[in-house]
């Protein structure tokens, strides 16, 4: 499609611009005709881009289908193309989650562009309910997160081995994720199968034009921090220092280099911290884990200090020291430091201060005997301890409070025309929380808000407290009456109780003060006339109440009195979700409360959008050396640095085609059932792969592969393993389909896997493991296996970057030396001892997993009581027996004889080595009690043994 044609059916109805940025133009006219993966800088639109691309295969005759998506982005894509008029209503894309296959298979055949889930689309398409050879391409956003053994990449591997004419094209907007690793970028587009990379940085010169059009005017407004708020952040900065050395001196034998103070100011740490460390989490001591959680409580800390109110803040502050160790001894070494009382101590006096002052005091005029001898002047006065309110506001409110005068004052000196005059204002905080308050900053000004949370935050904490401190007095003092009037002419009090005392009397006051308030509005609501002034307190009452279930957007307009023609509206708005709001709302005005580098290239791509708007842009952040300041440049310097590496790197792709790629699955394959087989000595190769002299393995011929054949490969005697449908959520599936094993999804009800006709597997994360043991419902599970199958295993299984160790919060030892009852080891033993026939392994990762499953298919695990001859067609599992084990549909035939097996291993010297010998040898227990003790002995193995059982079946019974 021409790049013409792109541009003018980007028409809009409603609020949606007539045309997109010259930039858009070229990255559609380029990505469209070929596949790619498409990398942008964020809030370059490029959801825009998608949604010109997707209207394009909106129509019955194409058949597009889009994966890994978030229910976010599926549902702003939908909007974005309705409120477009792009295409017609009945064409919107339809989404595919958890219906039944008929309704499925009617959206297949239906056309257009669907959403659908990873899981079920594996499954379809291993069903072969899909119609491969009709679908035109699919689209995968969130590229930046595809892997190797993710189900996306299992999908994508699986297509184009059967369609290689459809278009796949990849979206992401995160660079820096293509960085990590080695060959990440390489390795996506291999899993993707393109060949061709798209880089839209923000300083590429095509973008750099397109805003350098119509530009904004910007106002930074640069907010100083208070000096208990720079003193509070620095106390956190070096509480952070020290905790990195010190867990860099405990684990000198990692590397730790990416444990930077930088690093530590974002959420990403949490990741850089799990990817680093949960290999060996087992490994490492309780010190150098309390050490990762202080890091992550100081980092919340930062975030409460910066953005949100002193009362906040110390709330949040305290109830980390409340909560934090048993009987008043901290966990965190953190609380014990000097730079934690300092912390406390200075978020305390943004709050309040106690305060002494001079109070006249009568019974000090009259002076005594040795005064007037002595001719010494009286001192009148006594000294009182006095509680003063601080309530210290945030630094952004009030320059937040000033731009609003300011703009409201614009707003009034300029004419009323359309779009230059309109007066609307937007303020974009960083969450939903800051959103609030800004409301209420708002509408009761700062003391007022700060006033109502101290109240309501502060107060109960200090009754709390009180009621804590009168405790531990009772029970220090007793009732003896010497100790209780000693303790009374004490003239001395602790500090800390003389804070206690003044706070609870305030916190009294304000509950007497609120209590007559609520009775003078009951008497006016007991008479005739309800006065406007008790409406509107009861309503702010309310919303005071519902102020955390409170809605985010809202407007707020201020009326003028003097100009009632010219008011100002006043929108605030969080900034996640901000991708239609500025086309919707179209505001003159943007107040950014806190930097948000794609919201701000929004607002650049709006003001090109609408030139006709003269828009104002401030920009509310604190000093350069603040963490605020530091962590939005970095983010900036790192967007920069991946994407001149990801430049560098395309420079040097060599991604190979298509065909090469599938000939390399096929190879691959190959060799790792040949290695395999070899290893232990199975002997199921495929025809064709016994060799790898044939063009180096590499048999398959391009003619071949555009008309959809294999040549020489036959894989109609692939090993076959029947997997739950809910098992399609692991990696597992995709690393057996790797493996060379034929993937029979089913919805089963016994086991997860079905590898052969005899035997079943139970498979189990360690976190899965845990919830299933305290549930009972492993109980069950292993119950139905033993129930129907002769080979039942209970498979645990690590992922490659977890410890090799399963997690037990309780450990396998008391206090006291004694076994824990709740350990997880305790009750997986029990569980052993309980079913004998069950088989516990466990694996490393899931590619150890994928070498178990041929073990298990080709008894190379059997031990003694695997000592059946099976034939070959019993290696492979029956699906229609799979499938009605456990259902309504199954008939219990063998449910005597399971109930007589049962019985018989009951049996005195019947042990797990010959139970299975007494069963093939007899075909009831008639049988088995007619037999000689010679007899016995030969098939049991066993003198001693077939002794117990001969006098067991043989005892004669007394009859009174």
């Amino acid at each position: 499609m021409s790049q013409s044609s792109l541009s003018s059916s980007a028409g809009s109805s409603g609020f949606f611009p007539t045309t997109l940025l010259s930039f858009q133009k070229k990255v559609i006219s380029e990505f469209i005709e070929d596949d790619g993966l498409l990398i942008m800088a964020k809030g370059l639109g490029i959801e825009q881009i998608l949604i010109q691309i997707l209207r394009c295969y909106c129509d019955p005759t194409q058949l597009v289908l889009i994966l890994n998506y978030t229910p976010e982005e599926e549902q702003l894509i939908k909007q974005l193309l309705i409120q477009s008029g792009l295409i017609k209503l009945e064409n919107v894309p339809k989404s595919i989650t958890s219906t039944s296959f008929t309704d499925r298979k009617g959206l297949y055949d239906q056309g257009g562009c669907l959403f659908i889930t990873s899981r079920i689309l594996i499954v379809d398409l291993l069903n072969e309910k899909v119609p491969i050879e009709n679908v035109s391409g699919i689209i995968l956003l969130n590229a930046h997160e595809l892997k190797e053994k993710s189900t996306e990449a299992f999908i994508l591997r699986y297509f184009r081995l059967r369609n290689q004419q459809a278009f796949v094209k990849g979206f992401s907007e995160n660079p820096e994720e293509f960085t990590k690793g080695f060959a990440k970028l390489e390795d996506v587009m291999k899993l993707l199968f393109v060949n061709k990379l798209f880089l839209w940085p923000r300083y590429h010169l095509e973008v750099i034009r397109s805003f350098e059009k119509k530009t904004p005017i910007v106002k930074e407004e640069k907010v100083p921090l208070t000096p208990k708020m720079k003193l509070i952040e620095n106390g956190i900065i070096e509480i952070i220092s020290s905790t990195l050395e010190q867990l860099k001196k405990n684990n000198r034998s990692l590397d730790l280099s990416d444990f930077t103070l930088e690093n530590c100011y974002f959420k990403s740490f949490n990741r850089i911290v799990k990817n680093q460390l949960k290999p060996i989490w087992n490994k490492i001591g309780k010190v150098s884990k309390q050490l990762i959680e202080d890091l992550k409580t100081m980092r919340t800390l930062l975030f409460y200090l910066l953005n949100y109110d002193c009362v906040t803040f110390y709330d949040y502050l305290e109830a980390l020291r409340v909560s934090d160790g048993k009987n008043g001894i901290p966990k965190s070494n953190w609380l014990l430091t000097e730079t934690a009382s300092d912390i406390f101590l200075h978020a305390k006096e943004r709050i309040y201060k106690i305060e002494t002052a001079k109070v006249s005091s009568p019974l000090k005029k009259q002076k005594t005997l040795t005064q007037i001898a002595d001719n010494r002047e009286v001192d009148t006065t006594v000294s009182v301890d006095r509680l003063e309110f601080v309530l210290e506001e945030n630094p952004k409110w009030n320059r937040l409070d000033k731009i609003l005068n300011n703009i409201y004052e614009k707003i009034q000196r300029k004419p009323t025309q359309p779009f230059l005059n309109n007066g609307k204002v937007l303020i974009v905080a960083s969450n939903d929380k800051t959103c609030l308050q800004l409301k209420y900053y708002l509408e009761l000004g700062g003391k007022g808000i700060l006033t109502k949370l101290v109240n309501k935050l502060i107060g109960p904490q200090i009754r709390r407290q009180q009621k804590r401190i009168e405790k531990e007095k009772k029970e220090k003092l007793g009732d003896d009456k010497d100790k209780t009037k000693r303790k009374r002419k004490d003239k001395k009090k602790k500090e800390h109780e003389v804070e206690m005392d003044l706070l609870t009397q305030h916190f009294i006051q304000v509950e007497e003060e609120e209590g007559e308030q609520l009775e003078e509005v009951k008497e006016r609501k007991e008479g005739e006339e309800i006065e406007p002034a008790v409406v509107v307190l009861e309503d702010k009452k309310k919303e005071e109440e519902d102020i955390i279930t409170h809605p985010i957007d809202f407007f707020e307009i201020i009326n003028s009195d003097a100009v009632e023609e010219r008011e100002m509206q006043v929108m605030i708005h969080s900034v996640y979700d901000t991708i239609t709001l500025l086309d919707e709302y179209q505001p003159s005005y943007i107040i950014v409360y806190e930097n948000d580098l794609s919201f701000i290239r929004r607002i650049e791509m709006y003001q090109c959008k609408y030139p006709f708007i003269p828009l104002e842009v401030y920009i509310l952040s604190y000093d350069k050396e603040s963490v605020e300041c530091k962590q939005y440049q970095t983010i900036v310097n790192r967007e920069k640095e991946a994407f001149k590496q990801l430049i560098l790197s395309n420079s040097r792709l060599a991604i190979p085609s298509i065909e090469t790629l599938i000939s390399e699955i096929h190879l691959q394959e190959r060799m790792k059932r040949q290695e395999i087989n070899k290893y232990y000595q199975v002997n199921n190769i495929p025809k064709g792969l016994e060799s790898t002299r044939k063009a180096g393995g590499n048999m398959i011929l391009s003619n071949n592969i555009n008309n959809g054949a294999t040549s020489e490969f036959d894989f109609s005697d692939k090993p076959k393993v029947i997997i739950d449908v809910r098992e399609f959520r692991s990696s597992l599936p995709s690393l057996l389909n790797l493996h060379g094993f034929k993937i029979i999804p089913l919805q089963i009800s016994v086991g997860d896997y079905v590898v052969s006709k005899y035997c079943c597997i139970e498979r189990k994360s360690t976190s899965d493991l845990w919830q299933s043991l305290n549930s009972g419902r492993l109980y069950t599970q292993v119950e139905n296996m033993l129930k129907y199958y002769k080979h039942t295993f209970l498979l645990i299984q690590f992922e490659d970057d977890e410890a090799f160790s399963l997690p037990d919060p309780f450990g396998f030892y008391k206090e006291d030396s004694r076994i824990e009852d709740r350990s997880i080891v305790t009750k997986l033993v029990l569980t052993i001892v309980h079913f004998p026939k069950l088989k516990l392994a466990y694996s490393r990762s899931p590619t150890v997993t994928s070498k178990y499953f041929y073990m298990m298919k080709n008894q190379v695990l059997q031990y003694n009581d695997y000592d059946l001859e099976e034939k070959d067609e019993d290696k492979e599992p029956d699906i229609i027996q799979a499938q009605s084990l456990g259902t309504s549909e199954h008939r219990e035939e063998n449910e005597a004889s399971n109930q007589a097996i049962e019985f018989l291993s009951r049996m005195p010297g019947v042990t797990i080595d010959n139970v299975n010998k007494i069963v093939n040898s007899v075909s009831n227990l008639y049988e088995l009690a007619q037999l000689s003790l010679e007899q016995l002995t030969v098939i049991m193995g066993s003198e001693q043994n077939a002794r117990k059982l001969y006098d067991f079946l043989n005892e004669s019974i007394e009859i009174e």
